[in-house]
């Protein structure tokens, strides 16, 4: 049976709003953590794999909060184990010391099939998974909207603008999930149940953190000042002509 790794990116909630403080965003103390919504996908994705060939699935999450609610809730439907590393310097360094950090924890498990979501909502870099993949030198297939596991290698499918692509790929491998699955739930006897499950928390990495590149400053988008135009002379084609030329002419958007 495969061993399978899925990395596990813990986010601010979507609806929270960020505090821009120079160089840094903050957040309030009271925000909620989750789930990143790519990394549900990743989950439900390992579960599904270990539930179609068995194995034993491991998730690794790099954090700065002491919030084990999201891991638990991925332990809640199928995931056997938890590896969190809560460190703020790494958190906040560069795509190669997350993935240095990652790829030396994985390397103890030894996994046939890693996943990880595709980006995530608070940095939106699309990296992490690949540089993890590269770090460990096994091959890697991004966007993946379909995939069949057998006990030796996968079948996977992605999407590329108006072309299909179908992958096959031996052990090992990293699939890099897009939108090819409906996440489930976990029920509350599953949480309960999850308690019992092996969470490694520690507080330090394998590796030293670095930020060879790193934010320099921080602003908020413009405002853009605007006012509203009431198009009430005319018949019906009369006003929608209006609304093109507006559209066209001022607004610039067609």
């Amino acid at each position: 049976m495969p061993e399978i790794a899925v990395l596990l990116k813990v986010v601010p909630d979507t609806y929270a709003y960020p505090i821009i403080d120079g160089d840094r965003v903050e957040w309030a103390d009271d925000v909620e953590w989750v789930r990143d919504r790519f990394s549900q996908f990743a989950v439900e994705e390992a579960v599904k794999t270990k539930e179609a060939v068995g194995g034993n699935i491991t998730s690794y999450t790099i954090t700065t909060v002491d919030n084990k609610k999201p891991m638990m809730k991925s332990l809640a439907i199928g995931v056997d184990n938890s590896v969190v590393i809560q460190n703020e310097e790494l958190f906040k360094s560069d795509v190669y010391s997350l993935a240095r950090a990652l790829g030396e924890e994985i390397k103890k498990q030894n996994p046939d099939i890693l996943f990880a979501g595709k980006y995530s909502s608070d940095s939106n870099n699309r990296m992490v998974g690949n540089a993890v993949a590269a770090y460990l030198d096994i091959p890697i297939i991004a966007d993946v909207t379909k995939l069949e596991v057998s006990e030796t290698g996968v079948v996977a499918t992605r999407k590329i603008g108006t072309r299909k692509e179908i992958i096959e790929a031996e052990f090992p491998v990293m699939i890099i999930t897009d939108k090819l699955n409906e996440p489930r739930y976990p029920k509350l006897p599953d949480l309960m149940k999850a308690k019992r499950k092996p969470m490694e928390w520690k507080d330090t990495a394998l590796t030293e953190a670095r930020n060879a590149a790193k934010v320099t400053n921080l602003a908020e988008p413009q405002k853009k000042e605007g006012e509203v135009v009431m198009i009430n002379d005319g018949d019906m084609a009369e006003r929608v002509a209006k609304l093109l030329e507006l559209l066209k002419d001022t607004e610039n958007v067609l």
